[in-house]
Parts: structure tokens; sequence; C-alpha cells
């Protein structure tokens, strides 16, 4: 069977806090400077939603 899409989730703690306007900047970062061995496309910040998942890096072949 070949992988055609994978997640990543980072899950925090109760209580734990992240800046995640400083997440946003440096994923922008990370997509403009294509750091990781995949397409990046763009970035998208979820915080309004209520138990959403905040922020996504999202690709061409994986979502992070």
């Amino acid at each position: 069977m070949d992988l055609q899409r994978f997640c990543i989730k980072f899950l925090l703690r109760p209580g734990s806090r992240i800046n995640h306007e400083k997440v946003v900047e440096i994923f922008h970062r990370w997509v403009q400077g294509q750091v990781l061995p995949l397409v990046l496309i763009d970035v998208a910040d979820y915080t309004h939603v209520p138990n959403g998942p905040a922020t996504l890096l999202v690709g061409h072949r994986a979502n992070i």
C-alpha cells in the first residue's frame, strides 16, 4: 500500500500555553524557505475554532 497523505499533531498538556502568532510566523518562514523535504503551500490559523487544530502548516503531500 502506498502512503497518500499523513498528518502530524503536536498535542499540549492541559493548561499549557503556546504563542500561536509565533508559530504562524515560524511556519510562514518554513513555507518561504521550503525548509522541509516536502512542498509547503500555506499556513492556516484556526485559533478561533474551539478545540480546533490552532495552526496548520499545509503541504502538497502532508499537513502539520
